[in-house]
Parts: structure tokens; C-alpha cells; sequence
């Protein structure tokens, strides 16, 4: 995750999401509370409940997370860009959403969230 990148505030009404920094910090939004994760540090994020996280430091960190059930993960095989070696993957920023990706975001069990 570079400086600067994250999701918006988001739900997933059928799946619980946990993630695990291998290193880095991020600033979690979990509900109305809102927190620094460090590396080695696990989220749970249960079904239904508004969350975020945002790389909020000048350098790069590197998680790791997990749907479940499985399933929304698809969200990123269907409608990601196209890895190549060496070149930084670009943020989902308010530019790409689009029908396609709002179509995608509804298929995938995530539903997006103002941030208040």
C-alpha cells in the first residue's frame, strides 16, 4: 500500500474481512473508531461494519487479508488492472468509479459508505 492509498469507508454485508500487516503502519476505520496497526498487528473486521484503512505514513506497508467467506476477492481479479513486473500498481481513486466498477463493487458484496 503506498503513502496515501487505501479504500474508502466501505461495508460487506455477508463477509467478515482480517487483515495482518507484514510491515508498515495503516489507520484503521472500524465502525466510529479509528486506529494506527503496526506490522505483526491483526484486524478483524466483522460482517456489516463500516471500515477503511488509509496508508497514512511516507512509507510503503504490506498486509495480507482474508474474506470470509471467500468471494469478494474476485472484485480485485475482475476488476483490477493487469500486473507487470516492477511497475507500481496505480490507486482506485474517485477517478475510476464508473458503472462498471459500481456494477463490480455490487457483485462483490462491498457497498461504499461516505466518510463522515
Amino acid at each position: 500500500m503506498p503513502p496515501g492509498g487505501g479504500p474508502v469507508a466501505h461495508t460487506h454485508t455477508h463477509t467478515d474481512e482480517t487483515f495482518y500487516l507484514i510491515d508498515g503502519e495503516l489507520e484503521f476505520l472500524d465502525g466510529d473508531r479509528l486506529f494506527t496497526a503496526t506490522a505483526g498487528d491483526a484486524v478483524f473486521i466483522p460482517r456489516a461494519t463500516r471500515h477503511r484503512f488509509k496508508n497514512v505514513s511516507l512509507t510503503h506497508a504490506s498486509m495480507l487479508f482474508f474474506y470470509t467467506p471467500g468471494g469478494p476477492e474476485g472484485l480485485f481479479v475482475e476488476g483490477g488492472d493487469q500486473p507487470q513486473p516492477g511497475v507500481q500498481v496505480l490507486p482506485w481513486g474517485p477517478e475510476r468509479i464508473d458503472d462498471r466498477l459500481l456494477s463490480l463493487l455490487d457483485k462483490y458484496d462491498t457497498q461504499v459508505q461516505p466518510d463522515l
